[in-house]
């Protein structure tokens, strides 16, 4: 077994499984008390390297009492090779192979890797584990014929990329940074490294052999090394179950908060294995906590409580804005995509015309423009503002790009030469001019920038490339980073294992100890043979090697505090879980008791709705102060389905979100349908012009596509459809349904003359006027009318019909003219159905045959007409009088309602059961 030497620093020596060979080596704590310039120590991670560095400050600053001291030589592992590496790059001869960036890396597997991926989905998450096993190789000094051993598809799909990869590092005198440790043992000169002594601090695995090369080569140098580890503490841990498991993070918080009260000038933590699935979670209770502690804790709980899981750069709304900008300059978004770019505090415009964007949204929306691109968003902003802008006032640009500027996305060129682009693009869409930048989005902007400025590194191995290729980089690139803003130490840390592995706290508390955590499932690399793994005793290689990380780990955490807690969930869901049986030694706490007690937001505003003992039943809003509605015949059809429908919407403006939806609404197929008629009988005006037209087919297939080559028009600035054929699909489909209804429903019509087409006529019921728009009014032989309404979908005249009419809107066109009006129609005109439904006075001839859908109703038909008079004027006293009662006509009506939330007619039905 190696002996490392010792002087006065390795004292207390703690003996631990090696993970590899199972054979002890021994791990002294660091005192940090006792190092001087000449000392070395070299971490795992880089937080490890902070938290000794903040350590050795205190100690010098408050028990030495010094005003001035040596920092304290303290550095990860990885950024130690790459020193070593600049150093060695000054004097070496021959020059050192070139050390490629991780971006020129990635993109070299990426260059081998695209034409064996099937699924381009998959290439990123197949690129880290080509980048993972690389790294084991070379930390384990593998040779190639125990990597490449094709025990696998998987295996083999790897040695080969991995040969062409090392085949380009050969040919272009390059290095990657898994491979730079191997060639640093190889260049080592006697002076390289500056240090008297070496501490390996915080490794797991001392038997790695990268690690044992490093000795080697340090103690050949004539530089002292020790192992060094946290200090081991002899205080209380206990374990503690909770039955949810998701009630111990929130029991954790509570713990950690009190604690630091208690004790403001201590430290605690709290490890969560699983911390990055849990960070959303954490940040919620984390919020919890500050609401029901007000007086204790500020807003902006970070300054206590430091969660030190990272997120992708990519996810920062600063980023994530920044990003869909550029997709948006590439192609087509979502109308929801949009509207965070449009609203965007980060572009010119958004904070200054946030109303008037929102506006456009909202008419965006009303055109069902489900998916839009850059010209499209432009041509319709203009469309909208020259009708939303004083007349007098200068037409509001949506973003001030020129056009010169954006033909250059067509090019091939550069990454250099598109981040210039960029800049200039940005600069031109007012990137960050109109908000002041706060801590956390200043160091997000800032890491945005390091990040595509390191992009240009790729020019050296890559070929120019067009604005697709240069969108993915950039997007590969910031969702690489993993980012945390910097903050002010928080005296709670919530880690997760490695973070915390070696380290000292006032208190610990470690959760989510079940056994299916300690030990973990066995994970490999698929990519490396199995038994490479198994034979070297690496990550992944079988249980045993779970095992004893899982023991050594916990067995560091008992000794890292003089309290540690150790809690787990009996039950997540309707799993039952067990504690780790490595824990099964220590004593369960049986007295715990959280002070600091707190429920979620959510949860008080349940209690507090529970403590409301009235009766939510008020029926009767505000009477209508006014004797005209803004609504036209929706107001009464809208009361007679629902009063508090009609109450909710017309009188205090709720009204829901049109909801987009792929290809073309129903709505907007009618009104394609409407205008298609209407210009027809504004043209033909009459039964005798239709018959004659009709007897020369070829005239009146002519007549219909001029109609629908202006109408079609209207419709592709109003309705966006993709892809292209779409719009002439639906040509063909309105040409079909149009012709076919002419032929088989207006030409079987007794003679008539077309009065009006979509005239705004007005009715007043119960004193409240009405203005309402009739699709058509036809003139009849015997000088009677007839008032037509088109409908693309499914009707019946049962809707007109009783107490409460589904359809009261032809009913509401009787009572325009009651004396001449003689019979109301749907026309259904759809590609498979052209056919009338309707009610009449029984003398009225409408068609020429008698059709079974058009009747006479059975009291006559100046008696229904006064029995909707009566019926409609009810509705509309009931509306004016503020009537608002939760009585849906039928269950359809709340089947697709927005207005669920408000009238709480659920809540009814749950309380009645």
């Amino acid at each position: 077994m190696r002996q490392y030497k010792s002087q006065n620093i390795c004292i207390n020596p703690i003996v631990f499984l090696n993970l590899s060979v199972n054979r002890p080596v021994t791990h002294t704590p660091l005192d940090l008390t006792q190092l001087g310039p000449g000392d070395l120590i070299l971490t795992p991670n880089r937080r490890l390297s902070a938290w000794l560095q903040r350590d050795y400050d205190e100690i010098q600053r408050t028990r030495q009492r010094l005003k001035t001291w040596h920092a304290l030589r303290t550095q990860p592992l990885d950024s130690w090779f790459l020193e070593q590496y600049n150093r060695l790059a000054l004097v070496s001869n021959p020059a050192l192979p070139r050390l490629l960036s991780p971006l020129q890396v990635r993109s070299l597997w990426q260059k081998h890797l695209t034409d064996v991926v099937a699924e381009p989905n998959h290439l990123e998450g197949l690129i880290q584990l080509c980048q993972q096993a690389r790294t084991l190789i070379c930390r384990w000094h593998l040779p190639s014929t125990d990597w490449n051993l094709g025990e696998s598809e998987e295996n083999r799909v790897f040695a080969a990329a991995h040969q062409q990869f090392l085949e380009d590092l050969r040919e272009h005198h390059w290095i990657d940074p898994a491979g730079l440790p191997r060639l640093i043992h190889d260049r080592w000169g006697t002076d390289l490294c500056e240090a008297e002594r070496v501490f390996l601090h915080g490794f797991n695995d001392l038997q790695e052999p990268q690690l044992t090369h490093l000795e080697s080569a340090l103690t050949a140098a004539g530089i002292e090394v020790c192992v060094s580890g946290q200090h081991r503490q002899q205080g209380h841990s206990g374990t503690l179950s909770f039955v949810d498991y998701g009630a111990q993070f929130k029991a954790a918080l509570s713990w950690a908060v009190q604690q630091h009260f208690a004790w403001p000038l201590k430290r605690f933590a709290i490890v969560i294995p699983n911390l990055q699935h849990q960070r959303l979670h954490l940040e919620k209770l984390c919020a919890d906590l500050v609401a029901a502690y007000p007086d204790r804790l500020a807003d902006d709980w970070r300054h206590v409580i430091n969660i030190t899981a990272g997120q992708p750069l990519s996810s920062f709304s600063l980023c994530s804005h920044l990003l869909l900008m550029l997709k948006a300059l590439g192609g087509n978004l979502r109308l929801a995509e949009w509207e965070v770019l449009l609203k965007s505090p980060f572009f010119s415009g958004g904070v200054q015309h946030f109303q008037m964007r929102d506006a456009f949204i909202v008419w965006l929306r009303s055109k069902n423009r489900a998916f839009l691109n850059w010209s499209i968003v432009h041509e319709l902003w203009k469309v909208f503002s020259a009708s939303n802008s004083p007349t007098e006032a200068e037409p509001i640009p949506l973003f001030k790009v020129s056009d010169r500027t954006l033909a250059q996305r067509g090019q091939t060129t550069s990454l250099r030469n598109w981040l210039v682009w960029l800049n200039r693009i940005l600069a031109a869409l007012g990137w960050l001019q109109e908000r002041t930048l706060d801590s956390e989005s200043y160091q997000v902007n800032q890491r945005v920038q390091e990040t595509l400025q390191s992009l240009t590194e790729l020019d050296a191995i890559m070929d120019p490339i067009r604005y697709a290729g240069f969108l993915n980089e950039v997007s590969q690139a910031l969702k690489a980073v993993t980012f945390q803003p910097q903050t002010e130490t928080a005296p709670i840390q919530v880690m997760g294992v490695l973070e915390a592995a070696a380290m000292n706290f006032d208190g610990l508390w470690v959760c989510e100890c079940e056994s299916r955590q300690w030990p973990q499932p066995v994970s490999a690399n698929p990519l490396l043979p199995r038994s490479t793994l198994r034979r070297y005793g690496m990550p992944g290689s079988g249980p045993d090697r779970e095992l004893v990380y899982a023991r050594t780990i916990l067995d560091g955490f008992a000794q890292a505090a003089p309290q540690v807690v150790f809690s787990w969930g009996e039950y997540e869901g309707d799993s039952q879980l067990l504690m780790s049986p490595l824990l099964e030694p220590i004593a369960p706490i049986t007295d715990f008791t959280v002070g600091m007690d707190f429920v979620s937001q959510e949860e008080r505003r349940f209690q507090l709705a529970g403590l409301l003992s009235v009766d939510a039943g008020d029926d009767l809003g505000t009477e209508l102060q006014s004797q005209s509605s803004r609504g036209g015949s929706g107001v009464i059809q809208a009361q007679s389905l629902c009063p508090f429908k009609a109450y909710a919407e017309y009188r205090l403006g709720i009204r829901s979100e049109d909801n987009l939806q792929e290809g073309i609404k129903a709505s907007d197929r009618g009104s394609l349908v409407h205008r298609v008629l209407e210009s027809f009988w504004r043209e033909i005006t009459d039964y005798h012009g239709l018959a004659q037209l009709i007897a020369r087919d070829n005239e009146l297939q002519s007549v219909l596509n001029q109609i629908l080559d202006g109408e079609m028009a209207r419709f592709r600035q109003e309705t966006y459809l993709q892809p292209e054929a779409l719009y002439q699909l639906e040509r063909e489909r309105t040409f079909q349904s149009v012709y076919q209804w002419l032929r088989n429903a207006e030409l079987t019509r007794a003679p008539f003359k077309v009065e009006n087409i979509e005239k705004r006529q007005t009715v007043s019921l119960a004193g409240m006027e009405l203005t309402l728009t009739v699709d058509r009014i036809d003139v009849l032989e015997d000088g009677s009318r007839a008032i037509i309404d088109y409908k693309t979908g499914i009707k019946n005249t049962a809707s007109w019909l009783g107490p409460r009419p589904e359809e009261p809107q032809l009913p509401l066109y009787a009572l325009i003219n009651p004396e001449h009006t003689k019979g109301i129609y749907f026309g259904i005109i759809r590609p498979e159905k052209a056919e009338w439904q309707g009610l009449q006075d029984h003398n009225v001839q409408f068609t020429e045959r008698a059709a079974r859908t058009v009747k006479s109703p059975t009291a006559g038909w100046a008696d229904q007409v006064g029995e909707w008079r009566q019926t409609l004027e009810q509705l509309a006293l009931e509306y004016q009088q503020g009537v608002a009662s939760v009585t849906p006509l039928n269950n359809q009506v709340c089947q697709y309602c927005h207005l669920s939330p408000v009238c709480r007619i659920k809540e009814q039905h749950r309380d009645r059961e």
